[in-house]
């Protein structure tokens, strides 16, 4: 039995509800975000400097973790409303079991913007990101490849929303 997986997922589930709760933002740092290559669902390669002359939202996320399935309508509708205005929201996956999970995550809640999945790359991905203390972290990126927030916890839609249309 898995009972080892659902009590990590049970102890990481409490501290990220505990983050999600206490939801901070902190400065941009050394961050280098768009040097993130990372395999999407279907394993290829997708460099982060694709979206380059776009906004990003950059979303670390895991299927395990009820903040971060919490965010995923609201992304959803970002990426509707402001895609065809130049955002591109990316969802990078800390999942660490199978792939599979996550494909069958993004069918169920109907995800429209790429995921790409971190699995061996996490803790390179993180630390090219300037480190992060727990998921969801959410940074977004401004059309010159800039974090200019970085936000641990789950956010409202109207916070990303707002910062959006500044940066289009």
């Amino acid at each position: 039995m898995r009972w080892h997986l659902y009590f990590r997922g049970l102890v990481l589930a409490a501290a990220m509800a505990l983050a999600a709760a206490c939801g901070s933002s902190s400065p941009p740092g050394p961050e280098q975000a768009t040097t993130i290559v990372l395999p999407d669902l279907t394993g290829q390669e997708v460099s982060l400097s694709k979206f380059k002359g776009r906004v990003i939202l950059l979303n670390f996320w895991a299927t395990w973790c009820p903040p971060c399935v919490a965010e995923v309508p609201d992304f959803v509708d970002l990426q509707n409303e402001f895609g065809p205005l130049g955002l591109s929201v990316v969802g990078v996956s800390m999942d660490s079991d199978d792939v599979s999970e996550v494909k069958a995550f993004t069918r169920k809640y109907r995800v429209n913007y790429p995921v790409l999945y971190a699995g061996k790359k996490a803790k390179e991905t993180v630390r090219k990101i300037g480190g992060m203390r727990g998921i969801p972290t959410t940074l977004l990126i401004d059309r010159q490849g800039r974090v200019v927030q970085k936000i641990t916890g789950a956010a409202p839609k109207e916070t990303w929303a707002k910062e959006i249309k500044r940066l289009l």
